[in-house]
């Protein structure tokens, strides 16, 4: 088991064949030895082909904004967050997702929790 760890930690992305063939077992032996390590087979699949212009076009469909996440804040989530009795001492955390960090969103939640982590939150993200 720990061979078959080690194999792996360095690039989970090799194929099973190809780790079954280097360390001499079958790939039936293999897979039930990445089940007992938690380790999932790694397949990746293209489904389309990417074009050069997908990035300007990711931008153009794009809704998701500074201003719409504070919108759905306001409206969606901060209500029922205050319908707890620890809302008070609640402590707010998001990742470094650029419309998590605009400063209309980083000013409201400053204004609505005594402490939020986040880039340039009252508690710094870790990283």
């Amino acid at each position: 088991m720990q061979l078959v760890s080690e194999t792996f930690a360095p690039n989970p992305q090799i194929p099973q064949r190809r780790a079954s063939l280097d360390l001499s077992i079958s790939c039936r032996i293999l897979q039930h030895l990445m089940q007992d390590l938690n380790l999932k087979p790694y397949n990746p699949r293209l489904l389309q082909p990417v074009n050069k212009d997908d990035r300007n076009q990711q931008l153009e469909f794009c809704n998701v904004t500074s201003q719409t996440y504070l919108q759905m804040l306001k409206d969606h989530i901060i209500p029922q967050l205050e319908e707890h009795s620890a809302f008070q001492i609640m402590i707010w955390q998001q990742d470094d997702a650029p419309l998590h960090c605009g400063k209309i969103v980083r000013d409201s939640l400053d204004d609505t929790f005594l402490n939020w982590i986040g880039r340039r939150g009252t508690v710094q993200l870790l990283s």
